[in-house]
């Protein structure tokens, strides 16, 4: 980070809300050497440079190498062999997220609930999956009442 340039971004930005300097100007003066500084980037950068690193692992599939991958909910290792082998491995606290079960029992079935994490954020799944595929949302309270019905 460039803190002289943080600041003086500031400063310009303050001016312009203060109707003392014109906006367009300001954000072309960053705009063109920013693009410009991009697509240079582009071009000497592979985006597997920083969205994958190896590993010594092997996939348990087919052999091929595993690869850590930067992907949406973090760091996970993944098969070097895609899309041929869709292997994939849980890393760090998602590792410890797909063996954490929940305190509650699947109501079609019985089974342990345990915790997961899906586009929406954390859920739970029964345990039972993929023969069950019950889930519920994790409900987490704020221990305000709610002003129309009183429940917390």
């Amino acid at each position: 980070m460039d803190i002289e340039f943080t600041a003086k971004m500031e400063r310009n930005l303050d001016e312009i809300a203060e109707n003392k300097k014109e906006w367009v100007a300001i954000i072309k003066d960053f705009y063109e050497p920013f693009e410009q500084n991009l697509k240079k980037k582009e071009k000497e950068i592979d985006k597997k440079e920083l969205t994958e690193e190896k590993t010594n692992e092997k996939c348990e599939k087919c052999g091929s190498a595993m690869i850590i991958k930067l992907g949406r909910f973090g760091k996970f290792m993944a098969c070097s062999n895609y899309p041929e082998c869709k292997t994939t491995k849980p890393l760090g606290e998602e590792k410890d997220l797909n063996e954490e079960f929940s305190d509650e029992k699947c109501e079609k079935c019985g089974k342990a609930m345990k915790v997961k994490r899906g586009r929406f954020g954390m859920f739970l799944g029964c345990s039972g999956y993929p023969e069950c595929k019950n889930i519920k949302p994790i409900v987490k309270s704020t221990n305000v009442k709610c002003p129309e019905c009183e429940k917390k």
